[in-house]
């Protein structure tokens, strides 16, 4: 599709003719601004331009037609002169000026090509008229009356002064020439008056509107058919007589009871051990001061400004010419009267609707038959006789009593005394097993302890488990470390996890490889792994990341700067295409509250208790970027190799910036400015030795 071009500035020029015999001129400057259907600039781009110069009238004979091609400034202005371009018909010193009114067409092609989109024509005033002096009489016609001064246009920026030339020799003066006879002046012509336009032609009738057919009538709705009629219920049949009830049997006599054999010996109950008391937690270290900021750098010295170019005298305008009077308008020719709109037909009467048909009669139930006698129970049978109890039989004489067995080992020796143990021997005596089976601790009966076997035999896996419910749910998860109340509580199959702390990783079911330090330190997915929480209350959202401190530390710190690997040995594809000033000039640093308790609630951090410090935390103004601009910004300049910026890799995960590879393109901003000084700085001297 062509564009449309829209001209916003249009300004035809005339070199002034000083006085009778100055030399006609051969082309009519012509400026414009470019601009789109949208109203932007087409700025620094090659178009291609027709200019076409109708008689007498807009769409009168084309008595002249150029083409001409063109590029427009940073501001899509340009100029050219009209006359002085490639000829298609006619020829510009042919062009009768006296013979009547003159109407520039102008067309473009935005590509540079020949597909011309028509810019519209507009009528020549007095001015190029001037012209017909080059061909009219030798004597000087009557001046005409002085035209308003139009508006001054803008003036354009001012360019830099160029070098002085050097003056050139002043040739000889050559001998006047004898001054030829002045001819006599022609007579104007007189313009021809403008024809009256033709009148308007009346409007014609509207014709009306045909009568709507009439609406046919509705039919009237079928009567209901009656409903069947219900069929009686069948009787219920009579109950069978219920059969006699059987006599009971008798009892069989009741066997002898059994002697009772001789009760073996209770063995001695071990003591229990005694608990460990519990440590005395260690006291909180003092918090360091803050170190004091630095001062800030003084400002660099501002450069002296340079003098302004003296600005060029403005040429003298062109006397404009008297314009023409306007021919009168036509009146308008009156509208036709509308035709009237046709009556509505009347609507169809609607049927009447037919009546609903009676429902059927149910039809009555039928009756429900008699329920049948009981029968009469059985009589009971007659209970047997009780048999005779047989006599006791003679007590056996007492055999004699064997002889004693040594004694043994006294059984205190290989026991745990619940109050410790005496004697034990380093490497010798120990808790445990002497087989390949899980040594396990409880506590109420409930899992403490599980240190495993790494012979994968049973439920062995390699886990080490310590503290009340920690590991309570592990499967098959292998080579887990738990250390605290709760610790892994939740862990089913992962694996290569390391808690310590209470409810340390608890809420992990599958992730591998995580590390949780901490009072409740922990993930905020079952799933996460290679993902690290360091302190108390922190929570890490996402896998291979690592997390110090909750949301309420406020310095990170450590005596020595962290360091990035930074080998020259391992560093491939090495390039210079760091992003400067053009990346530098697009960030937008703010000012921002940062909302700690949404964001702790956001990673699933436990906040209970904490709210009120994490509200009053969050009143603390500070200074930064918006990762999502920014990440905008990398993708529009293609700064592909800029990685600051961490995206969410799941829904609890959040944006985050490296400040530090900020450096990087900061530093070759600055070199970028410093050339432009540096040349700027040549420049200002090569200035001050012309002068």
């Amino acid at each position: 599709m062509k564009k449309i071009i829209l001209f916003l500035t249009i300004a035809y020029c005339l070199l002034a003719i000083g006085y009778l015999h100055a030399q006609s001129p051969s082309a009519i400057p012509y400026q414009a601004v470019a601009r789109n259907s949208s109203g932007n600039l087409i700025a620094s781009q090659n178009i291609s331009l027709r200019f076409t110069i109708h008689d007498a009238s807009a769409t009168g004979t084309a008595v002249y037609r150029e083409t001409q091609s063109v590029t427009t400034n940073t501001l899509g202005l340009f100029s050219v002169n009209i006359g002085a371009g490639t000829v298609v018909a006619g020829t510009f010193a042919g062009i009768n000026w006296a013979s009547g009114n003159k109407f520039t067409q102008v067309e473009m092609d935005v590509t540079g090509g020949t597909s011309y989109v028509d810019m519209g024509t507009s009528q020549m005033l007095s001015v190029p008229y001037a012209l017909y002096a080059a061909t009219s009489g030798n004597g000087a016609g009557a001046t005409g009356a002085t035209g308003t001064t139009g508006l001054q246009g803008p003036i354009g920026p001012t360019g830099n002064n160029g070098t002085n030339g050097t003056n050139g020799t002043n040739g000889t003066n050559g001998v006047a020439g004898a001054t030829g006879a002045t001819g006599a002046a022609g007579t104007n012509g007189t313009n021809g008056t403008n024809g009256v336009a033709g009148a308007t032609g009346n409007n014609g009738t509207n014709g009306t509107n045909g009568i709507a057919g009439a609406t046919g009538a509705t039919g009237n709705d079928g009567t209901n058919g009656t409903a069947g009629a219900t069929g009686n219920n069948g009787t219920n049949g009579t109950a069978g007589a219920t059969g006699a009830t059987g006599n009971n049997g008798t009892n069989g006599a009741t066997g002898n009871n059994g002697t009772n054999g001789t009760a073996g010996a209770t063995g001695a109950t071990g003591n229990a051990g005694i608990n460990g008391t519990n440590g005395i937690a260690g006291a909180t270290g003092a918090t360091g001061n803050n170190g004091t900021n630095g001062t800030n750098g003084l400002a660099g010295a501002t450069g002296a400004t340079g003098n302004n170019g003296t600005n060029g005298t403005n040429g003298i305008a062109g006397a404009t010419g008297a314009t023409g009077a306007t021919g009168a308008t036509g009146n308008n020719g009156t509208n036709g009267t509308n035709g009237t709109n046709g009556t509505n037909g009347t609507a169809g009467a609607t049927g009447a609707t037919g009546n609903n048909g009676t429902n059927g009669t149910s039809g009555a139930a039928g009756a429900t038959g008699a329920t049948g006698n009981n029968g009469t129970n059985g009589t009971n049978g007659i209970a047997g006789a009780t048999g005779a109890t047989g006599t006791n039989g003679t007590n056996g004489t007492n055999g004699t009593n064997g002889a004693t067995g040594a004694t043994g080992a006294d059984g205190a020796l290989n026991a745990w005394s619940r109050t410790g143990n005496t004697g034990t021997v380093d490497g010798t005596n120990f808790i445990g097993t002497t087989d390949n089976i899980a040594f396990n601790i409880r506590v109420n009966n409930q899992k403490a302890g599980r240190i495993e076997t790494n012979s994968f035999i049973g439920n062995n896996f390699g886990n080490t488990f310590l503290g009340y419910n920690s590991g309570n749910s592990n499967t098959t998860g292998a080579y887990n470390t738990a250390s605290g109340n709760g610790a892994l509580y939740n862990n089913t199959t992962g694996g290569n996890n390391t808690a310590s702390g209470t409810n340390a990783l608890s809420s992990n079911t599958t992730g591998g490889g995580n590390t949780a330090i901490g009072y409740n330190a922990n993930v905020s997915g079952g799933n996460l792994n290679n993902a690290t929480a360091i302190g108390y209350n922190t929570t890490v959202n996402a896998s291979n990341k690592l997390r110090i401190g909750n949301t309420t530390i406020n310095v990170i710190e450590g005596q020595v700067p962290y360091s990035y690997p930074s080998d020259a040995r391992f560093k491939d594809n090495v390039s210079d295409d760091v992003k400067g000033l053009d990346f530098i000039m697009k960030l937008h640093p703010v000012t921002y509250n940062f909302n700690r308790l949404k964001f702790a609630q956001h990673i699933k951090e436990k906040t209970e208790g904490r709210e009120a410090e994490l509200i009053k935390l969050s009143e603390s103004r500070s200074t930064g970027f918006l990762a999502q601009e920014v990440e905008k910004t990398i993708k529009e300049i293609g700064f592909t190799s800029f990685d600051a910026v961490h995206a969410p890799t799941n829904e609890n995960d959040n944006y985050s910036l490296g400040y530090a590879e900020f450096v990087v393109p900061l530093v070759k901003a600055v070199q970028e400015q410093q050339a432009m000084i540096e040349q700027l700085k040549k420049e200002i001297e090569e200035l001050k030795v012309k002068k």
